[in-house]
């Protein structure tokens, strides 16, 4: 679905008798189309579908080829186009964020990975995190998004502090990414680690 149609198939309708063969060909659903619908002889018959406005599901219908007089008429082709639903694909902007603050002073600014869909479809994403010092702005959505990432350093020491989103999209490609993250917590000024 979303995609160019698919390319057009021959039909070959052939006398295997003598004299003059008329034919005429038919079809019921709109999104198939015929090159010809008549003639005499044999001929090459374009079969040809539109995708425009299906939704993603199996279709069918049927092709009559009639030749009054002839032997073996009616003639009939099965004809079958699945559609099949786009597949989506998480991307994100940035696999790390790294913040750094001072203790005793304030929290560090707020980091944003931007959630995309680099494929086809709807992609419903679900963020999840560790540690209770790391915030983040939504747990889910749809593509496109922004994801605000919030470190607290409340409560923290000096240190290096480490935690990993995990974005996941069912049915994505590419499906989870992740973001580490990383907090570096100075001591204040004038004393030591």
């Amino acid at each position: 679905t979303g995609g160019s149609n698919p390319a057009a198939q021959a039909l070959n309708i052939s006398n295997n008798g003598t004299g003059t063969l008329s034919w005429t060909a038919a079809k019921t659903q709109s999104w198939l189309s015929l090159s010809s619908t008549s003639g005499t002889g044999p001929a090459a018959v374009n079969v040809s579908v539109s995708t425009a406005g299906l939704a993603a599901g199996t279709y069918h219908d049927t092709i009559t080829v009639t030749a009054p007089g002839a032997l073996q008429s009616p003639q009939t082709v099965s004809v079958t186009l699945v559609l099949t639903a786009p597949t989506p694909s998480l991307s994100i902007s940035s696999s790390t964020a790294n913040f750094a603050a001072t203790a005793g002073g304030p929290d560090p600014a707020v980091q944003s990975v931007n959630i995309g869909n680099g494929g086809g479809g709807t992609l419903s994403w679900t963020a999840s995190n560790t540690h209770s010092w790391l915030t983040l702005s939504a747990a889910s959505g749809t593509a496109p998004a922004t994801l605000g990432l919030t470190a607290s350093i409340s409560g923290l020491q000096a240190g290096t502090y480490t935690d990993t989103v995990t974005i996941s999209a069912a049915g994505a490609a590419n499906s989870p990414q992740t973001v580490a993250v990383s907090l570096t917590i100075s001591p204040p000024a004038g004393t030591s680690a």
